[in-house]
């Protein structure tokens, strides 16, 4: 016969076994049940229709014109940068990769455009030609878009 505590310290080994691998389990949940993952379909990419939301929401970011100023207030302008940076979380992946092609090249003329308004002295001119590029990158997203869905 073995020794009296041989048995206990086997249940213990177990027993610690057992707690790794619902731990384990439960994170892997975790992870599968990710709200960044609700909404993606089998590849990976989210619906149309939702990813659309996201899209509207982001490009409400951009202040109207008049409320940026001449010249631009300062301000506005970081926290403009600021809040694109956070959205951009939610934006990819898109919902196809033309869709994020498109995207990229709005979120770069956007983020550049604000991030120049307040280091240098940018004028007017400037500023609505940023605005007329926006204008132009946001309708190729939405027409990208728009096969998509």
């Amino acid at each position: 016969m073995g020794s009296p505590h041989a048995e206990p310290r086997r249940t213990t080994v177990r027993l610690g076994s057992v707690a790794a691998l619902v731990a384990l389990l439960a994170l892997l949940l975790a992870a599968c049940s990710s709200p960044a993952n609700e909404d993606a379909g089998p590849d990976g990419r989210p619906d149309a229709a939702d990813w659309a939301v996201n899209w509207d929401e982001t490009r409400d970011l951009v202040p109207h014109l008049d409320d940026l100023g001449v010249p631009p207030d300062q301000a506005v302008c970081e926290r403009t940068v600021a809040d694109l940076r956070t959205a951009r979380e939610t934006l990819f992946p898109t919902p196809d990769e033309l869709v994020d092609t498109e995207t990229e090249a709005w979120m770069e003329a956007a983020t550049s455009l604000f991030f120049e308004c307040f280091q240098s002295d940018i004028g007017a001119e400037t500023v609505t030609e940023g605005y007329g590029e926006l204008d132009r990158l946001g309708s190729e997203v939405d027409t990208a878009l728009e096969g998509v869905s």
